[in-house]
């Protein structure tokens, strides 16, 4: 009592509020309480936090492999200026050693204490072992300075890799916080880079410096530093970001006076090695000051290191504070919404215990019932509602009686008990079946059971009835007579007061013609566009025929007639060839079909026609095809002329054989401008013979002769309009100077036998023109052979391990259904990945588009294929797989490159589809060996 005294005031409130309001506050409260604070409150907060641990410990291993490289930089400078003549720099050399092992050896402690990740990075395990290499105890006599400078420069890049590795697994430049990216990507990338290249000219410089002798190719190597620097040095100077940070007029200092140091380090090599005839300037003079430069880039990234755990410490406690607000906000919250929660609970179950009476008064037969109201809510109109259901009750039961009539009239309609036994069929029932009441009546349900239903099917049908659940399906089942029906089924259990089963309704309808139809469709063997039976029905009928004869008719140039009139036109000559073969059918006893493109054929049975007669025969065909003409539009009108083959059917040869015997003699009469030949068996090699014999005389001589040559189209980014890829395609320069598509002789190579010679020559000079252009990615395109050749791989491997942009190195695979060994394929993509390199899915949609090859071979990205792009404007199927293969692309995280992208039309509509990059000869022609490109960076540089 004293309690429902305290309630009182809060039960007589919420029992004129609503029942609609009362569900939303109790599922609002449940809401509150269970999965708000549980889930996205602390669990967030403790996932934030960890991520906040783990970036400090990014930044740490940041700072201690930044000091290994600082102090790995200093001795590639020292031994350079050794090496070139400076022998005072030993001791120097000595005591920086002393340091490089220390400083590896605090790495090594740090890193056992935190994630222990080093003992087994590769890139960190190499450049150890190198260092060895480079020490001063292993340097010789005949020991050249620019292999020593490499060496050290491919350990300073294997450090950097480090670096980046340790920062992916610490998420150190992942975040919301734009300043934290920004500071990430400065100490992670940028900044470094900026270090090791100025590292670079102080250390090519000084040696130059000391010898007093400076090469050509030493001062393009100079001028290429020099572009470098400048372009990471402007990259330090948009600092717009970090405005907000306590410290940025510092920052600002910082990056001014590093800038205005690195124009006076260029100033020098500028005057004093470029420019002059001798080198003159003091060579320890010049490593101090570029040293100089070197410590202020080293304060920068402390600066700005500390600006990053600055932040990363700032937003961990805001985040500490708001969730101390937040769950005192919570507590409160949840004692208001408690009191009322059990308020709401007893104002309606003091209203549903009134209800629980009135139906069992129902179900004792009193259907008099009259309720007394306490609540204006819906539950008091439930109330309401029982005091008038009495009067309803039997005219609701005599409409029941008629819902039931009317679905016994309407739908196969059976009753079953606990073990399947019919215990109730109607009269559709026995009408659909074959069979009387009295027959189906105590037999099981398995007396209409069709062998094509699987056994698994009727499993999970009695496991989800038993389960007191419904089951809907579609079952075939047989007639008496043998025949079958397919019902559209729904069984619903029926269950007793305790909740158990007692028997099963089956209520269905007949879909039999509907199934049937669709039986029927997927069996068509009829091309959609002509309404000629395709190449499927010609194989069936291929089977029958006892002594066939065929006739391949091909449109003379139809590729260009499409071109010019357009796709609407070319359909319509197809289907006017279609109209006009089925009237010479009828007359000449044959039976026309419609392959792929613009290919028609005629079979016929020996007989009519014969080896006498066929001649004249096909002659009177092809010409009344070629009188009639097509009407284009009501301007003007179409007229065409066609080649084909005719081939016999062979005693020995089987009817399959017939197809490619046929299209022999149709390429061969088309080639040499025949209207038809008949397939003989001396068509199959002679020529083919002496032209690959010629081909492979060429080949080698190309690559004897150095006239393998590369050729790069550009590769658009979308979203910028700027160039930012390039693809490597081969030609072959003939002897007079003309460059050869790969269409004619690839094949060629691949079968004689050099094809991997011509693989490694364009990774070489792919590789190689490249080198000096860091801002560009590319791309080759490898084919399954190379994948499968153990030489050609192994060539790949050393070439990436030897090459400091990896990174940069995009693969191109093409999408084929010739993969069969997808184990060896993904086992190259693996080994290739772990340098870096970016793997490129070509040639996708061109036929055999397959979307779980790319979940199999985790491509990159995706090139569609231009057979798709090159009429998307008007092509409406072509629209729609573009757009369906760039969405699906985004889900997997996978960009696209769409390929034949030729005017600004097809531009702009793959553009708005989404599409990441466009290549095509719109956006850029592919140019031989970049050579305008580099041009124009040697004339920015002077």
């Amino acid at each position: 009592m004293y309690f429902d005294k305290i309630l009182h005031p809060a039960v007589v409130i919420l029992n004129r509020v609503p029942f609609k309001f009362k569900i939303i506050m109790a599922i609002s409260i449940l809401f509150v309480l269970l999965i708000l604070p549980s889930r996205n409150l602390f669990l967030n907060y403790f996932e934030e936090k960890r991520g906040f641990e783990d970036k400090l410990i990014g930044l740490q291993y940041n700072n201690y492999i930044h000091d290994v490289i600082n102090v790995v930089q200093m001795h590639r400078g020292y031994s350079n200026g050794y090496i070139s003549g400076d022998a005072t720099l030993k001791k120097d050399i000595i005591e920086n050693e002393k340091l490089l092992d220390q400083k590896i050896d605090n790495l090594f402690k740090f890193d056992k204490r935190n994630l222990n990740l080093l003992s087994n990075n590769k890139n960190f395990i190499k450049s150890t072992s190198q260092l060895e290499l480079v020490k001063i105890e292993n340097i010789k006599d005949n020991t050249l300075g620019a292999d020593l400078f490499s060496q050290h420069s491919y350990i300073v890049a294997l450090l950097m890799k480090t670096l980046q590795d340790t920062a992916k697994l610490t998420s150190f430049d992942v975040s919301d916080d734009l300043s934290i990216r920004y500071i990430s990507e400065l100490l992670e990338e940028k900044l470094l880079l900026l270090h090791e290249y100025t590292a670079q000219a102080r250390g090519e410089a000084t040696g130059i410096l000391v010898r007093k002798v400076v090469s050509t190719q030493e001062k393009k190597s100079l001028l290429s530093l020099y572009t470098l620097i400048q372009t990471f040095k402007a990259s330090l100077l948009d600092t717009e970001v970090l405005e907000h940070l306590d410290n940025y007029a510092l920052i600002q200092k910082e990056i001014t006076l590093i800038s205005y140091k690195l124009d006076e380090i260029q100033q020098i090599i500028n005057k004093n090695i470029i420019f002059a005839k001798i080198p003159s300037y003091d060579s320890k003079l010049f490593f101090n000051q570029s040293t100089a430069v070197l410590q202020k880039q080293t304060e920068l990234h402390q600066i700005l290191s500390n600006s990053y755990k600055n932040i990363v410490e700032n937003t961990k406690q805001e985040k500490d504070s708001k969730l101390a607000n937040t769950t005192a906000i919570y507590l409160s919250i949840t004692l208001i919404l408690l009191y009322f929660f059990v308020a709401f609970y007893d104002s309606v179950v003091k209203s549903l215990k009134k209800l629980k009476t009135a139906s069992e008064m129902i179900s004792s037969g009193n259907m008099n019932i009259q309720l007394e109201v306490d609540a204006k809510d819906e539950i008091g109109d439930a109330v309401l509602a029982f005091n008038t259901m009495s009067e309803k009750l039997d005219k609701n039961i005599s409409f029941l009686d008629g819902y039931k009539m009317a679905i016994d009239e309407t739908s196969v309609v059976s009753k079953s008990d606990k073990k399947g036994i019919i215990t109730y069929a109607n009269k559709m029932f026995c009408e659909l079946s074959g069979y009387n009441e009295d027959e189906l009546i105590g037999r099981p349900h398995n007396i209409v059971r069709h062998p094509d239903m699987p056994k698994e099917a009727f499993k999970d049908l009695w496991q989800t009835i038993k389960s007191k659940k419904i089951w809907k399906g579609v079952v075939k089942n047989r007639r008496k007579d043998g025949g079958h029906y397919i019902v559209d089924a729904t069984i619903i259990p029926i269950l007793d007061s305790d909740d158990n089963v007692i028997e099963y309704v089956a209520v269905r309808h007949d879909i039999t013609e509907l199934e049937d139809s669709k039986e029927e469709i997927k069996k068509q063997k009829i091309d959609l566009l002509t309404s000629l039976p395709n190449r499927n029905q010609l194989l069936e009928d291929l089977q029958s025929a006892k002594k066939p004869i065929l006739l391949y008719l091909n449109v003379d140039n139809f590729a260009n007639l499409n071109d010019f009139y357009g796709a609407k036109i070319g359909d319509g000559v197809l289907k006017h060839l279609a109209n006009i073969l089925t009237e010479v059918k009828a007359q000449a006893k044959c039976k026309s079909y419609k392959l792929h493109a613009d290919g028609f054929m005629l079979l016929f049975e020996e007989g009519n026609l014969n080896r006498e007669n066929y001649k004249s025969v096909f002659e009177k065909i092809i010409d009344y095809i070629e009188k009639k003409t097509i009407d284009c539009d009501e301007k003007s009108c179409v007229s065409i002329t066609v080649s084909g083959g005719i081939s016999f059917y062979q005693e020995k040869g089987s009817h399959e054989n017939l197809l490619t015997n046929v299209n022999i003699a149709r390429k061969i009469a088309k080639a040499g401008d025949k209207k038809f030949l008949l397939y003989d068996k001396s068509m199959n090699r002679d020529d083919d013979y002496a032209n690959n014999m010629n081909w492979i005389k060429k080949i080698k001589s190309a690559i004897d002769e150095n006239r393998i040559i590369t050729f790069f189209q550009p590769i658009i980014d979308n979203r910028s309009g700027a160039i930012t890829k390039y693809e490597s395609l081969v030609r072959i320069i003939d002897e007079e100077g003309k460059a050869i598509s790969p269409f004619f002789f690839l094949e060629i190579a691949k079968k004689a036998k050099l094809y991997s010679q011509i693989t490694k020559i364009v990774i070489d000079r792919a590789f190689k023109t490249f080198e000096d252009l860091p801002q560009y990615e590319f791309s080759l395109n490898l084919s399954i052979e190379d994948i499968e050749n153990p030489q050609t791989t192994a060539y790949i491997y050393k070439k990436l391990s030897n090459y400091t942009y990896a990174n940069r190195v995009i693969f191109e695979i093409t999408e084929s259904e010739e993969i069969k060994n997808y184990e060896k394929v993904k086992e190259f993509i693996k080994n290739v990945k772990s340098y870096g390199v970016k793997i490129a899915i070509d040639d996708f949609g061109s036929g055999y588009a397959n979307f779980s090859y790319i979940l199999d071979l985790d491509a990159d990205f995706i090139k569609i294929d231009g057979s798709l792009i090159k009429d998307i404007v008007t092509n409406k199927d072509s629209h729609i797989i573009t757009e369906a293969i760039i969405a699906f692309s985004k889900k997997l995280g996978c960009k696209t490159v769409v390929e034949f992208v030729h005017n600004e039309d097809v531009y702009e509509v793959v553009k708005s589809l989404g599409a990441d990059f466009s290549q095509g000869f719109y956006l850029g022609e592919p140019k031989l060996e970049l050579v305008s490109i580099k041009d124009d960076i040697k004339a920015q540089i002077f």
